[in-house]
């Protein structure tokens, strides 16, 4: 067991953000995600912190939405896909922005991917669109 998890275990098991404790289930989740990086972990304490405020507003029905700009900047590759299958454990619904990250994982069942395309310094922008379905990223026809 890594420093960072223990060090994680103990700031999640006294956490309490915005008076709602974070509870078992998501220690268990942090528990399956280990993070061997400072920035991972930070992350997993904003997605704590946000799980605990959609479970306060108790509205199952509710999406509960995250935006990320640069998202997991500074987080190795392996430590990324531990992100976003802690992101899917979570159920969030989320709109992340990247120059290099694409979100193509194992542990990502299906995703829709836009990617912003000018090519060498013209005065257009293209929008290519892709799905991810957990094996293959394809290119969908416009």
């Amino acid at each position: 067991m890594g420093a960072i998890f223990v060090y994680g275990i103990i700031i999640v098991m006294t956490a309490d953000f915005e008076g709602q404790r974070i509870g078992e289930e998501v220690i268990l989740v942090f528990r399956r995600h280990i993070l061997t990086s400072v920035k991972g972990f930070c992350f997993f304490v904003l997605f704590a912190a946000l799980a605990a405020q959609y479970a306060a507003a108790n509205h199952a029905e509710a999406p509960r939405l995250m935006a990320l700009d640069e998202a997991f900047a500074g987080v190795d590759e392996t430590n990324i896909e531990s992100m976003f299958a802690l992101v899917h454990e979570l159920g969030f619904d989320y709109i992340m922005n990247s120059q290099a990250l694409w979100g193509c994982y194992p542990t990502v069942s299906s995703l829709n991917i836009a990617e912003l395309w000018r090519p060498q310094n013209a005065q257009i922008v293209t929008v290519l669109r892709y799905h991810w379905d957990g094996h293959v990223r394809r290119l969908e026809e416009s």
